[in-house]
């Protein structure tokens, strides 16, 4: 597994080279970055999300190069920031699934502080949150075609993912879904509102019960990228 401090010189490069040159052509309403966990679905997803709501690619930046591990993620995030202090919130787009990192990583969300040096608001602290999937993200498409709290186990050689994404498909929801499927935003945004509505219930559900098995916080970025393209000029 690949981590920010494990990537070559000439990668870190071309990233850090390209927020820069962002800087000057951002919109006049929050700069967003978001870096998600894989180079396929969640950017995908994100990025057809961004697109349809007609965010500005230079305010709502999304990542999915390098890391592959939620710490990995965060400290991604974290150099990316440090990089271009302007983002006025950073979101972290990870899974539990297998990861021994799954828990170090929202310690350390929780833990750190984020100083902007522009954006929106000017100087001050970016919100830096966690928007995470139990077991997988592969549970925020299925919310959209049916709600569920049944907890994902590992059998056998199959991972609570892997078992998922089989029920996602073998329900007849997106039986051709695989990673780093494309179209997957413009496919579901007709039943968001459901998948939503049955994410805010199953988080609550979960959290009555002591578990995060299953739950997604996807629907809170995606609500605040609703409200921000809402909000735009």
């Amino acid at each position: 597994m690949k981590h920010w401090d494990d990537r070559s010189r000439k990668q870190r490069a071309r990233d850090l080279a390209a927020l820069k040159r962002k800087g000057p052509t951002r919109e006049p309403y929050d700069a967003v970055l978001i870096v998600c966990e894989g180079a396929k679905t969640e950017p995908q997803y994100f990025g057809e999300m961004r697109a349809k709501l007609r965010l500005a690619s230079t305010n709502v930046v999304i990542t999915g190069e390098g890391a592959t591990d939620p710490i990995g993620i965060v400290n991604t995030a974290i150099a990316l920031f440090a990089a271009d202090p302007i983002y006025d919130r950073v979101y972290c787009v990870f899974d539990r699934d297998t990861h021994a990192t799954y828990r170090p990583a929202l310690e350390k969300i929780a833990a750190t502080r984020l100083r902007r040096e522009g954006g929106k608001r000017g100087a001050g602290v970016a919100r830096f949150a966690a928007i995470t999937s139990v077991p997988c993200f592969e549970y925020w498409l299925l919310l959209h075609y049916e709600y569920t709290t049944r907890p994902y186990e590992r059998v056998g050689r199959h991972s609570a993912c892997d078992r998922l994404i089989h029920e996602l498909k073998s329900h007849g929801h997106l039986p051709d879904y695989g990673k780093g499927a494309k179209g997957l935003y413009k496919e579901t945004a007709p039943r968001l509102e459901t998948a939503m509505n049955h994410a805010r219930r199953a988080l609550a559900a979960a959290e009555s019960g002591g578990t995060d098995n299953p739950t997604t916080r996807v629907h809170e970025l995606v609500e605040y990228l609703v409200a921000l393209a809402a909000r735009r000029p």
